[in-house]
């Protein structure tokens, strides 16, 4: 499954019973458009793993970005990145040309100067410096991405045990990553097609976890009210819902 906006959709088409990867900031945007959808797991806090970056030959602030046009997906922790990184600076998104693509094409386009700036995370975050594309501001201090697995309620609570397991599964998975973390890097890095050095990288920013803390509920709070707002959410959901208690445990 790709971004969350994605797995959404697919959950929503009753084609997708458990997402993989989905940040928070979905969870609440979906959620507040009618669709329930339930912390299974949490797994990742990436914040230095989400960035804005401008196109390679360029040394841009987030000031210099007034009028020029930046790339990346909408309704994600990345577009929130924007939002607050151009509000500290006193500006909004209708002071960019903010158009909306998934990682893989915004990382292409900026590749190409295509645009001025691009909003990418993880191995395209490794892929865009590399290839001379500098990062201009990371999500450090301005907000902070969580990465969960979900479920639908309806799945939730016809089959219990299933999503029971899959919590299990997922923590004996990261007990084994932690102790192998020499062919967890290398696996990665096949996956993403890069070195298994900064694969390692990518794993030290990632931050992986398992449990659910009440921290998370609070951070749940403070992004909701950012969407709020920010106009990208339009009603209002209860946040202590969300989260399943077997992701707590």
């Amino acid at each position: 499954m790709g971004t969350s906006p994605e797995a959404a959709r697919a959950m929503g088409a009753g084609a997708l019973d458990i997402a993989g990867n989905m940040n928070t900031a979905a969870l609440l945007m979906i959620n507040a458009e009618g669709l329930p959808i339930r912390v299974v797991t949490g797994l990742a806090r990436p914040t230095s793993n989400f960035a804005l970056v401008s196109k390679p030959g360029t040394n841009f602030s987030i000031k210099d970005l007034k009028g020029k046009k930046v790339v990346g997906p909408k309704g994600t922790f990345l577009h929130q990145l924007l939002v607050a990184a151009l509000e500290k600076e006193g500006l909004t998104e209708k002071d960019v040309q903010f158009v909306s693509m998934g990682i893989p094409k915004a990382l292409s386009t900026i590749l190409a100067g295509q645009a001025d700036a691009a909003l990418v995370a993880s191995s395209a975050l490794i892929k865009a410096n590399k290839a001379g594309a500098p990062t201009i501001v990371s999500a450090e201090g301005l907000v902070q991405p969580t990465l969960i697995m979900t479920t639908t309620e309806k799945f939730a609570k016809e089959h219990p045990d299933i999503v029971a397991r899959v919590n299990k599964v997922y923590k004996q998975a990261l007990d084994w990553m932690n102790k192998n973390l020499e062919k967890t890097a290398e696996m990665g890095a096949k996956e993403h097609g890069i070195s298994v050095e900064n694969s390692k990288t990518l794993i030290s920013r990632s931050h992986y976890f398992s449990a659910m803390t009440a921290q998370d509920v609070k951070d749940l709070e403070v992004n909701k009210k950012f969407l709020k707002e920010n106009n990208m959410m339009r009603k209002d959901v209860d946040t202590a819902n969300l989260i399943l208690p077997v992701a707590f445990e």
